[in-house]
């Protein structure tokens, strides 16, 4: 897809600016969208919109992004936030600079070439006890502020609230009374679009929280370091429901990410909400913006959840 550039570059939402720029005859890759594991065919029936029409605007800034590297001494800082004051030990990978702090079951493991926390606390201990999802987002929200700066721009994502009961493996369930455990993600906003990754997930951060005991495990991808590159013209909403009735979109999430099952094609799809979105790609670093439809499908009988990614420039 062919994009207008201005004239200079536009203003820059990262704290660290990186000049990027395409060249002038270089076209935007289209993105490179996976199906599911489980899935056997791209391929929709039967697709009907059971959703209000909405407006969405007909130009959207490009961005190209590259990982936010974490600094050594800020790191430090953050262990020291989570009580964890001994000296890291470090592992040196052909790609990445790890630190991990361990006391007693607790860990907090740090990548700093590509921006990735890992804090785990399977015996958390906690007087605050959560009585409701609320109480959960806001102990989530008031935690996850010990990774700043890499955790800002992030906010919880209330609809997308799980629920699970522990032991030994965790069993995600719909009640949050029967419920003991609580995953609270938190999505990334690039001018207010959320960031979609592959396989339908727009969370940058997970904060699991059991009812008695707190926090018990945190994962968060630290936010992108992003260069404006441009602007480029988009499918109307009528347009991208056509090329999904065309067969042009792809099956990002269908039914539970790890069933373990293979499920054939869906034989009917209704679409109950659509966003416009940007994906993220990182085999080439662009984030694209794509219409994101979701919604139930049928097959044989059982209704999933689906997700479908459509690539929204023009």
């Amino acid at each position: 897809a062919s994009q207008e550039r201005p004239q200079e570059l536009p203003s820059l939402t990262s704290p660290t600016p990186i000049p990027l720029k395409i060249p002038e005859d270089e076209e935007i890759p289209l993105p490179s969208i996976q199906m599911p594991p489980s899935l056997l065919i791209n391929r929709l029936r039967d697709i009907s919109f059971q959703f209000q029409d909405q407006s969405f605007p007909s130009r959207v800034k490009i961005y190209k992004a590259l990982p936010t590297p974490i600094d050594s001494l800020r790191a430090t800082k953050i262990a020291e936030s989570l009580l964890l004051k001994n000296v890291p030990e470090k592992r040196i990978t052909q790609t990445n600079t790890v630190l991990f702090w361990k006391d007693g079951q607790r860990q907090l493991i740090i990548y700093l070439e590509t921006g990735n926390v890992e804090y785990f606390n399977p015996q958390g201990k906690s007087s605050l006890q959560i009585n409701s999802p609320q109480e959960a987002m806001v102990a989530a929200k008031d935690f996850i502020k010990i990774f700043f700066p890499y955790s800002e721009n992030m906010d919880p994502s209330p609809q997308d609230i799980s629920y699970y009961l522990s032991g030994g493996d965790l069993k995600k369930i719909e009640s949050f009374s029967e419920a003991d455990t609580i995953d609270v993600p938190f999505i990334q906003k690039v001018n207010g679009l959320s960031l979609y990754a592959q396989f339908g997930s727009d969370a940058s951060a997970h904060v699991w929280i059991n009812k008695e005991s707190g926090i018990i495990k945190v994962t968060l991808k630290s936010h992108e370091t992003l260069a404006a590159e441009g602007e480029s013209q988009i499918l109307s909403l009528n347009e991208a429901k056509r090329k999904i009735e065309e067969g042009e979109g792809t099956i990002a999430l269908y039914g539970e990410e790890y069933h373990g099952r293979t499920l054939p094609p869906p034989e009917r799809t209704v679409f109950t909400s659509v966003k416009l979105a940007y994906f993220k790609d990182n085999l080439t670093g662009f984030l694209y913006p794509i219409f994101v439809f979701s919604g139930m499908a049928t097959t044989e009988g059982v209704e999933e959840k689906i997700i479908v990614y459509l690539p929204a420039l023009k």
